[in-house]
């Protein structure tokens, strides 16, 4: 076999290894794995086909140290090792480094791979928009009910992966449409309807997260552009206009907060004192949640309620819904929504379309009249209602997070200077939560789910300056801060690192740690003819 046929086989080898761990990132983190086992198989070919051509072995290393920035994801793996010197619970270290592995080899792995044309790099990337169409298509398959899976919770419809890292990847997808094709002017119209299937599966799934990188990549997207431009009026004209919608956008916020806690006050003489068949109402005058304008814990006959209940459905008065929240807070407040008092008369009333909405966790008689982004905002200031009436944080993502947050400034505030170690994360928040005595469930007491804080509480505020230096290093560089696509990629993991540990999962980590070196490597300064700004 001669030598160009040996390079052009490891070519095709190494841009399906590339294919499969782009495909996978939609899908399974087996094939992630996979495909990166995949990458490092065509390595050591080429190491050892190096043997047999000019190239030496050396060259590998000289390729990898010309360009500081694939040292960063190294960098911080580097960190978490460190943090293992103090720590005493060395197999969730273990598990810890075994997880963000990825930070480790794939900079060097996409360093010193042979270079691949403009061609291959192209494929590549419609590969991963495709995936992602595919993956979208399937989501929305099962959002129709074509399949058998039922649905329990809208965010079920991600069938795949994790939501909000299936958020991110749309995100950033739709960045690559507009940099690389619409802005090109190539494939306007399929571009154009690709970002909109995501835009609608975003606003299905109610993704606040979602939506949010969206409008800070167009904003900072349209800033750039607007820069450019030559037209004093058009430069000034273009970011007046997006600071007036997004002025309009917080408005529109604002607006549905004061509607949702508008309610009509009811003398407290005005209460009724019993239902039309004798039960005496219980009112809980000093909990204000709404629903809908209406007091939720006002009007309770809890024993009609109950034998009522149980005759219009399977499930116990007393059991879980089909989310997993007890059946009756759900009847309570879909009865609620209806402007009804919460008694028999009421249960009786109800179609059986609305049983079964009531079975399958829906809390509100208007839920399917409203958009997705409606539903979402609806249901966080429901939480916040319940948050400050004293009501469980469990189920509500949102103050979730805040007791997340709660605990871990706690932890760090205890050990400020070298945090608890990598290997101690998850022993410090356990025993935190007990201390604190948390309204949260054994199942909901997770970590930080902000990677900053995440890295303050076990390595200190050394290890999270470390952490955040590393990580802002690279738009630091003007070259850097210029291309789009890569300044696209930052926006979302910055974004996404306050809400997640973003590299505490597989998709997550192999997404900060491919890309980033993927979009270094080739966008690269001496190679500007591959560049994929």
């Amino acid at each position: 076999m001669t030598a160009s046929l040996r390079i052009q086989i490891l070519d095709v080898l190494q841009w399906i290894g590339f294919a499969i761990l782009l495909a996978a990132l939609s899908f399974s983190n087996f094939f992630i794995s996979f495909g990166s086992f995949w990458l490092v198989g065509v390595w050591l070919l080429n190491l050892l086909n190096a043997h047999f051509t000019d190239r030496s072995a050396g060259s590998y290393l000289r390729v990898f140290t010309s360009e500081p920035l694939y040292f960063i994801p190294m960098a911080i793996y580097m960190l978490s090792v460190v943090g293992l010197i103090w720590s005493s619970d060395f197999g969730f270290g273990m598990w810890d480094l075994r997880m963000k592995l990825p930070l480790l080899f794939m900079p060097f792995l996409i360093a010193t791979l042979r270079p691949m044309t403009e061609r291959a790099l192209e494929w590549l990337f419609r590969l991963f928009i495709a995936s992602l169409v595919v993956a979208t298509l399937c989501c929305l398959w099962v959002y129709f009910g074509f399949s058998s899976k039922r649905i329990r919770n809208i965010r079920d419809i991600s069938i795949f992966i994790s939501h909000i890292r299936f958020s991110m990847l749309l995100v950033f997808g739709a960045a690559i449409i507009m940099v690389r094709w619409m802005r090109r002017g190539v494939g306007v119209v399929v571009g154009t309807l690709m970002i909109l299937l995501f835009i609608y599966f975003l606003w299905i799934i109610e993704s606040v997260t979602g939506f949010i990188l969206l409008s800070a990549l167009i904003f900072l997207y349209t800033l750039y552009i607007s820069s450019k431009l030559k037209n004093g009026w058009m430069k000034v004209g273009v970011p007046v206009i997006m600071i007036g919608l997004a002025i309009l956008f917080t408005t529109f916020v604002i607006n549905r907060y004061q509607r949702y806690f508008d309610a009509e006050e009811i003398p407290t003489s005005s209460l009724d004192a019993s239902t039309p068949r004798g039960e005496k109402y219980t009112h809980y005058l000093e909990n204000k949640q709404l629903e809908n304008g209406h007091y939720i814990m006002r009007f309770i006959a809890w024993d009609e309620l109950k034998s009522s209940w149980d005759e219009r459905s399977e499930i116990p008065f007393d059991s879980a819904d089909y989310k997993g929240n007890e059946v009756k807070w759900t009847l309570i407040r879909y009865i609620t929504s209806l402007g009804k008092k919460k008694d028999m008369d009421a249960v009786e009333a109800l179609s059986n379309d609305d049983i079964d909405q009531i079975e399958r966790g829906i809390p509100s008689a208007f839920y399917g009249r409203k958009s997705g982004i409606d539903k979402r905002l609806d249901k966080i200031f429901f939480e916040l209602d319940n948050y400050r009436n004293g009501g469980s944080p469990n189920g509500h993502s949102v103050f979730q997070r805040l007791e997340f947050w709660k605990t871990g400034s706690h932890i760090w505030k205890e050990h400020p200077w070298f945090g608890v170690g990598t290997g101690d994360l998850k022993s410090a928040f356990k025993e935190r939560y007990e201390i604190e005595q948390t309204g949260l469930s054994e199942k909901n007491r997770l970590r930080a789910h902000n990677q900053y804080l995440t890295y303050f509480v076990a390595l200190g505020i050394f290890g999270g300056l470390f952490f955040i230096v590393f990580f802002l290093y690279p738009i630091t560089r003007k070259y850097w801060r210029n291309s789009l696509v890569y300044m696209a990629f930052f926006v979302i993991c910055a974004l996404s690192f306050i809400t997640e540990d973003t590299l505490e999962t597989q998709v997550g980590v192999t997404f900060y740690a491919f890309f980033h070196s993927f979009l270094v490597r080739y966008t690269s300064v001496q190679k500007i003819k591959n560049s994929i700004r």
